[in-house]
């Protein structure tokens, strides 16, 4: 793993004939009279398979290869700034209308204007004092919430219906006794307008995580529709001094009510989108992802989140390698259109798939796993022999064959060469093929072990709350026979066996570094949905329900 642009390949051939040619990465290579070469050979981002293939003069070919990634590195657990953006446009936001305003209960809402501090309203005429006190009982219709996205900040409207309180008037009129009136507040609707502004806490207090997104209502104003209030037994001019009090009272109770709570379910809402913590237990290991909250701003379409992620395990580390591939480019452009548009940065997957492999995660051993086809499991010491001839003596009818998988190197995914696909490398991927005798009496014995680097193409599909990355049928594919105890294998039967094997390795793999969170709420349904690869990510399109 390499940050440098290019590489040198150094080494020596020895034979005991003259070698006729030295081929790397397809150009010819000359070599001194010891057999000593020395090349320098350029590195793309990404996996770089370097083969070299040396011919001597009887036409015989020797042929090996060398895995090097080449690019910048994120270090184990580092936070990724920028790896992650979030549109929610007006069509998507008319889903987390439904959201808010379903959790808002009529009950609490009631509850709380009943809390109000009386008394709610006094006034006096002449000798008569009268003062409305605490709502005793409350009973409120339906509640519905509009967000609608400006320049400013996330316009609110809110209809509340049907608001009725039970009240109670106390009335001194000062050259009698005291007595107590029943009435009722009411009022068809109530409709508050305001614009929600939101910012990010800068700093931990208390047990307020720093990131977390803080909403507050500015400027909220309330009209009252189909307003009553009648008072009986008092003069109609203080009547209509307390009705006017009450009514400016309950625009005020109905404000902060709402403000309140409407608040404090966006806070909740964006909360569990951005500050969140996502743990994953994968054959033991916990892996944690972490949004880490950049910003968050309004326009005329929509609302736009940017997050940074962390990826974190508490295995034990290989203590090699630099860290998760960075890959150069932008973020995929975000749509103003559709109900939601993310754009997750390929680092993310990276990171995901170095974790993976630093935990040793993606270590395999193919007879011990469920999901392995019978075909496989079952390989037998004469099947073996049939396609390894060399070796033909050494291997059973009886005999198991077991396959052990130990990668060299984290997977590593980039842009792909077609459009809207993700290319995926993995190199000094170790192949072990052991066999074992029917009665398990002796040690297992190795047959070959055998060097695999190859690229093939990747698929992500969302599954829940998290993206899922597959990876597809390879496209490229280089062998090098590392050791063979038993007897020299054939390359061609070894790449017979390790082609059988390749769809299953990679399955079982894209298992184990899938599972990136996405930030959307829980209760928000996707539908429509549409992924694209463009530049240096992924890009997911489509509404909210």
């Amino acid at each position: 793993m390499t940050t440098a642009a290019s590489t040198r390949v150094r080494g020596r051939i020895r034979d005991a004939s003259r070698i006729q040619r030295l081929v790397i990465n397809g150009r010819v290579v000359r070599t001194l009279g010891t057999g000593s070469f020395n090349q320098t050979v350029a590195l793309r981002e990404g996996l770089n398979v370097i083969e070299i293939a040396a011919t001597d003069s009887a036409g015989n070919t020797a042929r090996t290869a060398r895995a090097v990634i080449q690019g910048r590195f994120a270090a184990k657990g580092a936070p990724l700034p920028g790896a992650l953006a979030l549109r929610i446009n007006r069509s998507g936001l008319q889903a987390v209308d439904r959201m808010v305003s379903g959790s808002l209960a009529r009950k609490d809402f009631g509850e709380a204007l009943m809390r109000a501090r009386g008394p709610l309203a006094e006034r006096s005429y002449r000798f008569v004092k009268a003062k409305v006190l605490r709502a005793t009982e409350a009973q409120i219709g339906r509640i519905g919430i509009q967000f609608t996205p400006s320049a400013s900040g996330l316009r609110i409207r809110a209809e509340i219906q049907d608001i009725d309180l039970l009240t109670k008037v106390e009335v001194d009129p000062r050259i009698g006794p005291t007595f107590v009136l029943t009435t009722r507040v009411q009022a068809t609707q109530a409709t508050l307008s305001g614009t929600a502004s939101v910012r990010l806490l800068e700093r931990d207090i208390l047990f307020l995580k720093k990131g977390l997104p803080l909403t507050r209502l500015q400027s909220p104003s309330v009209r009252l529709d189909g307003f009553s209030f009648n008072v009986r037994g008092v003069p109609s001019v203080l009547e209509r001094l307390l009705r006017e009090s009450m009514r400016k009272r309950l625009e005020k109770m109905v404000a902060e009510a709402i403000e309140t709570r409407i608040a404090a379910k966006l806070t909740l809402a964006l909360g569990e989108v951005l500050s969140r913590d996502v743990t994953r237990t994968i054959r033991g290991v916990a892996v944690t992802a972490s949004f880490l909250p950049e910003s968050i701003s309004a326009d005329a379409n929509g609302v736009l989140i940017k997050t940074g992620l962390r990826l974190q395990s508490g295995a034990p580390s290989r203590a090699r390698g630099p860290g998760s591939l960075r890959v150069s480019g932008e973020l995929p452009s975000l749509s103003r259109t559709s109900g939601f548009d993310l754009g997750l940065g390929l680092d993310a997957v990276n990171q995901a798939a170095y974790l993976a492999w630093d935990a040793r995660l993606l270590d395999l051993d193919l007879h011990k796993e469920l999901d392995v086809p019978a075909a496989l499991k079952n390989l037998d010491g004469l099947q073996l022999g049939n396609l390894l001839p060399a070796l033909k003596g050494q291997l059973k009818l009886p005999d198991s064959i077991e396959v052990e998988v130990r990668p060299g190197l984290p997977p590593v995914f980039t842009k792909g060469r077609k459009r809207d696909t993700i290319q995926v490398g993995l190199g000094d991927l170790e192949v072990r093929l052991y066999v074992r005798d029917e009665l398990k009496l002796q040690p297992r014995q190795l047959v070959a072990r055998v060097g695999v680097h190859l690229e093939a193409e990747a698929m992500a599909r969302v599954s829940g709350r998290e993206l899922k990355v597959s990876l597809g049928k390879a496209t490229k594919v280089s062998l090098v026979l590392l050791e063979s105890p038993l007897g020299k294998a054939d390359l061609n039967g070894l790449q017979t066996v390790i082609d059988m094997h390749l769809p299953t390795i990679l399955k079982l793999q894209s298992r184990l570094i899938s599972g990136i969170p996405l930030p959307l709420d829980g209760k928000l349904g996707l539908r429509a949905l549409s992924i694209r690869s463009q530049d240096a990510g992924l890009g997911l399109r489509g509404d909210l329900r």
